[in-house]
């Protein structure tokens, strides 16, 4: 199942980034709202993680992408945790890790 991104990224007088949202179709109803924006975070940081290459070097192992780990350094900063906080906590959210790829 592929999740589409459900914004549109446009520069705007200067600004970086502004973000226009667009409504989905499916609604998922347990999600609240704290989750969304947990969401629209991670698809933020997804897009901005594109800026740098996938991998650091052609003989590079390709275990994870550069733009996964980043995520993950991204996602730990603004949870203000450990990487085993980091990892426990995304157990619990498998769209996260499904948009990673992990």
């Amino acid at each position: 199942m592929a999740i589409d991104r459900p914004f549109e990224f446009y520069l705007y007088r200067g600004s970086p980034l502004v973000l226009i949202g667009q409504k989905t179709k499916e609604v998922n109803p347990i999600m609240d709202v704290k989750d969304s924006v947990f969401m629209n975070f991670v698809y933020v940081a997804l897009e901005l993680c594109k800026c740098i290459p996938l991998y650091s070097n052609n003989f590079s192992r390709k275990d994870f992408t550069q733009h996964q780990l980043m995520l993950l350094l991204i996602l730990k900063q603004k949870l203000k945790c450990s990487y085993d906080t980091l990892i426990d906590d995304l157990k619990t959210r498998p769209r996260v890790i499904q948009l990673i790829g992990l």
